[in-house]
């Protein structure tokens, strides 16, 4: 089992645990608590390869490994999900361009810029570089989004922006792990 595989698992238990608490203590209104999430089944390489195709990018690493673990990833922390191969190909805002993704992408720039949090990857020069990785519910939330990488490429860095915050993490794994430790702070208050 990879680390990525064991990091899914003990998120997925984490918040599945927060959200079996907070209904317990909250029974008449559980559509206000985190929800479940929800695993896929993985996608298989001829999936990620045409998630390449269509994006005219190669995916990072650890972002084509999380792929092949779950094709997708509901409500992993709670309001934000990861996208999966299909994602990639139907939403009107990865429709390469004019695409909502731009704005998206152009707005959460903004945002980053304006953020008074220290940086510790620069955002790159070439916005059109970054492939969102994970999108907030309903409208609430932070973006996520990761570097195109190589066939041969080292993991690259994860930016966050949104819900006011602007955060970046050396890679797929450490912003996991980032997660991973949210959760477990929720579930020890």
């Amino acid at each position: 089992m990879s680390g990525l595989q064991t990091l899914v698992e003990a998120i997925t238990a984490a918040a599945t645990t927060l959200y079996a608490r907070d209904v317990a203590a909250h029974p008449e209104n559980p559509d206000l608590w985190t929800p479940n999430p929800t695993l896929f089944s993985p996608a298989t390489e001829e999936q990620i390869s045409t998630v390449e195709q269509h994006l005219g990018k190669y995916l990072d690493p650890l972002h084509r490994e999380l792929l092949a673990i779950t094709d997708g990833w509901h409500h992993y922390n709670g309001w934000q999900s990861f996208l999966g191969s299909d994602d990639y190909l139907t939403r009107p805002q990865f429709v390469r361009s004019g695409s909502s993704w731009d704005e998206l992408r152009d707005a959460n720039w903004a945002f980053w810029d304006a953020a008074d949090a220290p940086v510790r990857h620069p955002l790159p020069a070439d916005r059109t570089t970054l492939i969102p990785i994970a999108l907030p519910e309903e409208g609430y939330g932070a973006v996520s989004s990761i570097v195109a990488g190589g066939p041969r490429t080292a993991p690259g860095p994860v930016f966050t922006s949104g819900a006011g915050l602007a955060e970046s993490f050396d890679s797929l794994n450490d912003y996991l792990t980032a997660e991973l430790d949210s959760l477990n702070q929720q579930l020890d208050r």
